[in-house]
């Protein structure tokens, strides 16, 4: 079984026509794995679209927060790059574990709706965007990663990401159905759900893409230089800068006369 990561509807529906359309033919010389595709919810996507999401919906919130910790005259853009998304959410998540005893006690049972939305974004929003992949996933913990997608899902439903509300509904409904037939895929992802992960493949395609200019614009030149890359991967440029490898200059013949 080939699994492939469906990122948003309109890969879902490309893939969906791409299995249709193997399957209508008499592909006699095609594995029987290559014919199976299955459209699977890529992990790595959708924990960075949702860490979006709830950063950009609670924008004043974090602005407060950087400007707090790093300076008034600092100012957060807009639309952060990822690394400052990440940085920020974890700061208020590990504060939030800090003083959030002493929060509780203040307010108890409180129904003031400041208080209820910043105890959803801290307790619940926040939480469950930075877990649900690189805690629930890949610590191979299937069924509550499940439950993590199902609550991705109502935020997303909330914030109107009409996307990625589609995509992880049609997830949801697949295990429920493979669940409901007892599907033998379902043991597949119970021992190997972290092994389905797209991160190698989107690591590789950021390499490819910030090594390539618009002048690579052809399938043969994106190729070589895909494979170029590739090539050079595990070159260090410290080392191969301030410790280059020399060759020994004795012989094991010379050391024995």
């Amino acid at each position: 079984m080939l699994f492939i990561p469906a990122d948003y509807p309109g890969q879902l529906c490309l893939r969906r026509a791409v299995v249709k359309k193997l399957n209508s033919i008499d592909n006699t010389n095609i594995p029987k794995e290559i014919l199976h595709i299955l459209s699977f919810l890529g992990p790595l996507h959708l924990s960075l679209n949702t860490r979006e999401s709830v950063f950009l919906t609670f924008w004043g919130f974090f602005d407060l927060m950087y400007r707090t910790v790093f300076g008034k005259k600092k100012k957060l853009a807009a639309k952060p790059k990822p690394w400052i998304v990440n940085l920020l959410l974890y700061l208020a998540h590990g504060g939030w574990q800090i003083v959030k005893c002493f929060v509780m006690r203040r307010f108890k049972n409180s129904k003031n709706t400041g208080y209820l939305i910043f105890l959803d974004l801290l307790d619940n929003l926040v939480p469950v965007t930075l877990d649900v992949y690189t805690t629930l996933f890949r610590g191979n913990h299937l069924d509550e990663y499940i439950s993590a997608v199902f609550r991705l899902w109502c935020i997303m439903k909330r914030f109107q990401r009409h996307n990625y509300d589609k995509i992880i509904l049609a997830f949801l409904s697949d295990i429920q159905y493979w669940k409901q037939i007892k599907h033998p895929i379902m043991d597949t992802l119970k021992n190997n759900l972290n092994k389905l992960d797209e991160y190698c493949v989107e690591n590789f395609h950021s390499l490819v893409r910030r090594h390539t200019n618009a002048k690579v614009n052809t399938a043969k030149s994106l190729r070589r230089d895909a494979l170029f890359i590739d090539h050079c991967k595990s070159e260090n440029n410290f080392m191969s800068s301030f410790a280059p490898k020399k060759d020994y200059p004795y012989k094991k013949k010379i050391l024995m006369d």
